[in-house]
Order: C-alpha cells, then structure tokens, then sequence
C-alpha cells in the first residue's frame, strides 16, 4: 500500500513532466479509442446472429464463353428448390427489398422494407416484439412494421390491427412489430416487412424477379459438402435447352452471411486503413511518452540513485516505472471519455454513434490496446531507469543515453510524418468527393418520392409544385442520379462489351439539373423512345472516335 501511494503521488505530481506525459497520452488514446471502436464495428457486422457459423447467402456466377457475372441475388426458384432438395439445408429464407409509400389517413410515409416469406425470423436473429410472422407472412396484406416506424406512424396508439394503404390503392393490415435492426448488420435498416408471396414465384434459373437468399446448414455440414450438393441439384434442374441456347452455364456457391459486409471492397479498405492509422498512433504515443520520460532522466536521477541505495532492486525500478505509467494512462484515460463525450456530435459526423462504437464487448477489446500503450510506453524508459547505477549520483554522471534517444526520435519522425502524410490523403480524397464536378449542379435540388396513378395525376402534382413561390422548376426521373440507378448491358454481337447505370427522365430533366453538353442537345417532347442521351465516359467505353461526332450512333441495350 505504501509503495502504491507513493507511485500515485509520484504519477499525479502536478510537474511539467507529468502534465505533458498524461495530456499527450489522452490525445493519443482518444483517437486511438474512436478509431479503434469503429475498427471493431465494422468487423462486427451480422456476428450476433445465434448461428452465425451456419448461416450461408447463396451467391450467383452466370459463366458464358464472353464473360462471366456474378451476384448476391437469385432467382425465385432457386431458394425453394434447394430447401426441398437438400436435406443437409436446415432452414432457408429469400427477400427482396422493397421501398413504398404508405398512407395512414392524410399522412404519408416514404418507407424502406422487404418482401420476406415464413422463415426470415427463424434463420436471422432479429426480435419479434408482437406477431408470429411464420403464419402472418403467409397473407399477402399483412405488414410488420418496425418499432420506431409503429411509434412514428401511430404513436402511442396499439398499431396492431391497424389499417395502412400502400400506393393509394392496396391495404394491409398491421400484424406484427419487430424491435429495430441493430445498426451492424448489413440488411440494413427497415422499416416493414411485407410477404414476398404476392409477387408469385417465377420457374426460371436465368432471369425474373431476383432475392437474397439464405440457408441455414445443419450442425457438422461444411461449406463444400454444401455446395457440391447445390451444384448437383441447380445442374438437375434448370433447363439444359435454355442453357445451350445462352452458351451458358450457372454455379451457386454459399459465403457466411457474417462476412458480406467486410467482403466489400470499401469497406475493406476503410478496415485496412483504420488498423494501419490505429497502429500508428498507438506507437506514436508510446514514442512520444517515452521520450517524455528519459528526457526526465537528470531530474529523477537522484530519486532512483536514492531508490538503490535503500536496496530496490532493479525488478522493483522497473515495477515502479510500470506502475506509474499505467496510472497515468488510467488518469489520461479519463481525459479521453470526456473529450469523446464532448466532441460526440462532431465523432458522429463522420463515424459510427458513440454508443454503437463502445458496446460492452469492443470496451473489452479497448483495454488490449490501453494495456499495449501502457507497456509500450513503459518499457523502454523501465529498462533505462532500472538500469541507473548508485555510483551515478555520485559521479554526477551526465549519460544522456543518446543512442537511444536516437532510435526513438528517428521512428518517432518517420511515423508521425507518415501518419501526416495518412492524414493528408485522407483529407484530400474527402476533398475529392465532395468537390469534385460531377457534372451536375445539385445545389438548391430538392429530391422527393412520389407515385402516380398516370400521366394526369404527375401534371396535376407538376402543376401544384409549381405554384410555390420558391419552386422554379419541376422535373421527373424513375430513380436518383446519385443511387438507385438500374444497371443495364451494352452488347455488340450478342456479347456484353459493358453495364451501364441508366434513367428515365422528362425533357427538362437537363437544365433543372444544369448538365452541360460538349456535342449535341438535350431531348425534347415527342422524342422517339429510342433515343439516348449518354456521357463522355460510354463514348469511351464504346471505343469510337473522339474526333468524331457520337451523334447518330446506335447502340444495342438489353434491360434484361
């Protein structure tokens, strides 16, 4: 006890020293922290589900002697029929998803959901709060909606029972409200759930309606035996004529539905760069408190000379070295909660929510990396100070240990400026994004989702926009320049030379937006259905000649 409030008393002396040593660690490990924490966020994704090592997407490759493509979505047909022949599949549940428009009364919700059938609750370990979705989901008019859009919609209300209309035209009835989705699971969001029975079921392998699909494998089935299966049953029954006549085959094969999200390549590499610049400031700081410390070296020589002399061995000098680091560290970590705490709002800008972030699990994933900076940071300066001889005080020794203080300051250098430099490109890929032209101008656009019953019903919402004083113009697209834009194939020869994002839009769709163009002029009323208007980069793409005109040129489209 004595020697522990000597360490406190030696750790907290309010010196310069000791002041700069915890301010520099909390900055260190407040950023390490938030960085840290987002790390394992975005490693975390789907890993709650209770059978996660069983639980499998079925992914799809479409091979044809051209090209080959693949996809996380499948056909209807395929999800069914694997569920019926394969005994080693436990369970297996199909979705698509689904954005509609809901009515309660005169209020109007835009609203993102799926089409599910039976099983989506017993393979994915969301929580039903009311309903029993394996009977409810059977009925094509029954809507399950989520706990915060229920609140939303009806308010303190009991939404079950309840009567909603979807597109002005169909009604469903609530039966059943499913607690939120966490936000580290990569369905994302929903806000309802909807049968995807309604649709029917289309019998074709290569086209129609496509789902993501999940099977639950039974205890002790491998991946391999899986899929070896899988690839039995698909080659028995999709139809061979059709296959030949495409020159084409197919081949679905399973992944872990806990490794989508890190499979992506963004978020791959943002995993990457969030372990390199956590490293970094992690040996950062324990550099730079280390140096901290053996500059202290002519101030604490008498105490540790002292130390010696009453017969500290150097175990205990190093012990003691320790031991006041990591108070500093605790001392410095208290610093880093209220700095977090109180700059939240800017951390949430930019990162994951604060509460998300540091879940009880990632706090004791935190204490590794608080503990590395503690022995890190301590290791060196322990070693320097145990090492201190009694004859020292006496000779006045003036060791200023300066090979190691060296070493210490050249990586110090080289990894501060690389985490500079880390920064900087950080920055200016930021920069990029948002300032880049992107060949628009969306300033003072308002976006809204809207249904119409026809072409009278968009004139008359047209006409009602227009009268607002603020409302200069009114165009009409089927999706967002920015997301949602449907992939099509350019083909020559019966072979896709490439996919391009495609919309409809009305005339005036180019001067509300403000696109410029280099050649040609935007489409009018009573253009031809067949006529396009493309970018410089599908110029490029097509391969034809920049010096002369795209204008004319046809172009072969298969919208599947």
């Amino acid at each position: 006890m004595k020697h522990l409030r000597y360490n406190i008393k030696a750790a907290l002396k309010p010196s310069a020293k000791n002041i700069i040593s915890v301010l520099s660690l909390a900055l260190g490990l407040t950023l390490i922290l938030v960085l840290f924490g987002n790390l394992m966020f975005e490693k975390s994704y789907d890993n709650f589900h209770k059978n996660g090592d069983r639980l499998y997407n079925v992914n799809c490759w479409y091979i044809t002697n051209e090209s080959t493509g693949y996809g996380d979505k499948v056909p209807d047909i395929v999800i069914p029929t694997l569920k019926q022949e394969i005994p080693e599949i436990e369970l297996a549940t199909y979705f698509r998803y689904k954005y509609n428009q809901y009515k309660v009364n005169d209020n109007q919700f835009n609203l993102t959901g799926i089409l599910a059938d039976t099983s989506f609750f017993d393979i994915y370990s969301f929580e039903v709060i009311s309903g029993n979705p394996r009977e409810d989901l059977k009925d094509i008019n029954t809507v399950y909606l989520s706990e915060t859009t229920a609140a939303n919609i009806f308010g303190d209300v009991d939404p079950l029972g309840k009567i909603i209309v979807r597109d002005s035209t169909r009604t469903y009835t609530v039966k059943g409200i499913f607690k939120d989705m966490p936000e580290n699971t990569a369905i994302g969001q929903l806000d309802f759930i909807e049968s995807v029975f309604q649709y029917g079921k289309r019998d074709n392998w290569y086209g129609g309606d496509r789902n993501i699909g999940t099977v639950l494998l039974k205890e002790g089935i491998t991946k391999q035996q899986a899929d070896e299966k899988i690839e039995l049953v698909v080659n028995s029954k999709y139809d061979p004529v059709e296959a030949a006549a495409k020159n084409a085959s197919l081949k679905y094969k399973l992944s872990l539905v806990k490794d989508k999200h890190e499979s992506d390549i963004g978020v791959n590499v943002m995993i990457l760069i969030l372990t390199f610049m956590t490293i970094l400031l992690g040996a950062v700081s324990a550099l730079n408190y280390s140096l901290i410390s053996i500059s202290s070296l002519s101030s604490r020589l008498k105490e540790f000379a002292v130390h010696k002399c009453n017969g500290a061995t150097r175990s205990r000098i190093f012990r003691m070295v320790v031991a006041q680091t990591t108070i500093q560290t605790i001392f410095a970590l208290g610093l880093s909660a209220i700095a977090i705490l109180a700059f939240r709002d800017y951390i949430e800008m930019f990162l994951a929510p604060i509460d998300i972030i540091f879940t009880p699990s990632n706090i004791l994933n935190c204490t590794y990396v608080v503990l590395f900076v503690i022995i890190a940071s301590a290791i060196i300066p322990g070693r320097i100070f145990s090492n201190i001889s009694v004859m020292s005080l006496f000779l006045n020794s003036k060791n200023s240990h300066k090979a190691w203080k060296k070493i210490m300051l050249f990586f110090q250098f080289f990894l501060a400026i690389t985490l500079i430099i880390q920064a900087a490109m950080t920055y200016l890929q930021y920069d990029f994004m948002l300032n880049k032209d992107v060949g628009y101008n969306y300033e003072n656009l308002i976006r809204t989702t809207e249904r119409f019953k026809d072409a009278d019903d968009l004139t008359k919402y047209k006409d009602e926009l227009m009268r607002l004083d603020f409302v200069e113009d009114v165009a009409f697209s089927n999706s967002f320049i920015m997301d949602g834009m449907s992939g099509i194939g350019v083909e020559e020869d019966d072979a896709v030379l490439f996919y391009a994002t495609n919309l409809l839009a009305s005339e005036n769709y180019f001067e509300t937006h403000g696109m410029k163009f280099v050649d040609g002029e935007p489409y009018r009323d009573g253009a031809s259905i067949t006529d396009i208007v493309v970018n410089e980069r599908f110029v490029e793409l097509m391969n034809w000649n920049k010096d002369e005109s795209a204008i004319g040129k046809t172009v072969n489209i298969n919208y599947g």
